[in-house]
């Protein structure tokens, strides 16, 4: 089970004590269902992580403050699609700002933002490989000098040279 990245008081923050109460009590009792709330906590953290998981460690993502204010939206939005209720159109605004088309989130997948603070995954300095044309050999002249290559292992994708026909 994971730790959720925001707590009800996060909540309460966003859209007050009765607003919390309102989308949660479920059973009429006037209080809130901290059932219901976790379930949204819950959620709102496994979302984010499902998106960030490939870029930020979750025990790097729980120490954002940032990521702490999405995760409260988040829930807020799924506490209040509850029960088919309609969402406020202020937590609706901020949940569309995250996840639509070129929204936060988006932006920090394509890496055109950077959640402050924490550190992401893996190496993210670039690996290089200096080359040289072998002319001893018909094919595969381009050799990589390994003595001035970098040795650090890269997960990205090679590109390959498509094969070049020889009609000598």
């Amino acid at each position: 089970m994971t730790i959720p990245f925001c707590q009800k008081s996060d909540l309460v923050r966003l859209m007050s004590l009765s607003g919390v109460i309102a989308f949660s009590d479920h059973e009429q009792t006037g209080e809130e269902n901290d059932d219901v709330i976790d379930d949204c906590l819950e959620q709102a953290t496994d979302e984010i992580i499902g998106w960030l998981l490939k870029l930020y460690e979750p025990s790097e993502l729980s120490k954002s403050r940032l990521v702490t204010r999405w995760a409260a939206v988040f829930a807020c939005y799924y506490l209040c699609r509850t029960r088919g209720n309609p969402v406020p159109d202020s937590i609706h605004e901020a949940y569309d700002k995250l996840t639509s088309d070129g929204g936060t989130i988006g932006k920090v997948l394509d890496g055109q933002f950077y959640i402050p603070d924490i550190a992401r995954r893996g190496v993210s300095v670039p690996a290089f490989s200096n080359m040289t044309v072998d002319r001893r050999y018909r094919r595969e002249k381009v050799r990589v000098i390994r003595s001035i290559s970098s040795d650090i292992s890269s997960k990205l994708d090679q590109d390959f040279a498509p094969e070049v026909p020889n009609d000598r």
